[in-house]
């Protein structure tokens, strides 16, 4: 086992595998792809230590070894972080990023469990993604004695924390354009429900459609469904956030809000069509 050469590709993985089963114990063991220069290091790896532990140094040389390989294997980087819990994996659109980010980051911190800790707290804290990154980068790197990768890692967080930022003012934005939106139909909803039995009550006694009367209510009906597909829209957008702070939960609890008056309203106008027509 000691000449590594004398073993074919399947073998190597299949020793690795037996080796990061002991390793990991009774938690789940990383599905790797057969990457021939991955195997090969891990296989290194194993052979120098075949004990290692997940809480000494010999695990820091495996997170090396996984970063160095992250670089050029995003599907890897994401697979073996979820794996590993490294990042409590969370429901957003930004999950393969940030789990990046904390692996690398965890290899300039003494213990991953209180990264992992800082990182759901917050997460839930916090009042959007961006400052949490801020957060982070102020704890674990300005403070920071493990300075190799500060700079490259840093500038990484710069950019993430645009794409959150800009993340952030499209929900903002969309939110606003929602609510806008529900108080213009809370206050038609309103008129309708006052002008309701007059316009029943003139269309009775006329004995005939108005078709002006049946023209407007026709346009408002339509644009109604426009605009009910428009908030289908905004409500995937804002479920992509969901979780992530309790405004966008409260965003959701108003869009269903939203939804059931608009559905009242649309019943009202059909009902209003319809005995039109009749």
């Amino acid at each position: 086992m000691d000449d590594a050469f004398e073993l074919s590709g399947d073998e190597k993985y299949s020793s690795v595998m037996n080796w990061l089963v002991s390793l990991f114990g009774d938690d789940p063991v990383p599905s790797f792809p057969k990457s021939n220069a991955f195997i090969n290091d891990l296989y290194q790896l194993s052979i120098n230590d075949h004990k290692m532990s997940l809480k000494d140094q010999s695990y820091k040389q495996f997170l090396s070894l996984c970063q160095a390989h992250f670089s050029q294997d995003a599907e890897l980087n994401f697979t073996v972080i979820k794996e590993l819990g490294l990042l409590p994996v969370a429901n957003s659109v930004e999950t393969n990023n940030l789990a990046s980010i904390a692996n690398a980051m965890s290899l300039n911190t003494v213990d991953e469990s209180n990264f992992i800790l800082a990182m759901t707290q917050i997460t839930l804290e916090k009042e959007n993604t961006a400052s949490a990154i801020d957060f982070l980068r102020k704890k674990y790197f300005e403070d920071s004695n493990d300075l190799c990768n500060t700079k490259k890692l840093n500038d990484q967080l710069s950019s993430m924390s645009l794409n959150l930022e800009k993340s952030s003012n499209l929900h903002q934005n969309s939110l606003a354009a929602l609510l806008k939106d529900v108080e213009f139909y809370q206050n038609k909803l309103q008129k309708y429900r006052a002008d309701g039995k007059k316009l029943e009550t003139q269309a009775s006694k006329s004995g005939m459609t108005s078709s002006l009367t049946h023209s407007k209510l026709t346009t408002d009906y339509e644009e109604l469904v426009r605009k009910r597909e428009a908030l289908k829209a905004v409500e995937e957008q804002l479920k992509m956030f969901a979780g992530l702070t309790p405004d966008r939960d409260m965003a959701l609890v108003k869009l269903e809000v939203a939804k059931g008056q608009l559905q009242e309203l649309e019943d009202q106008l059909a009902k209003q069509i319809d005995f039109i027509h009749l």
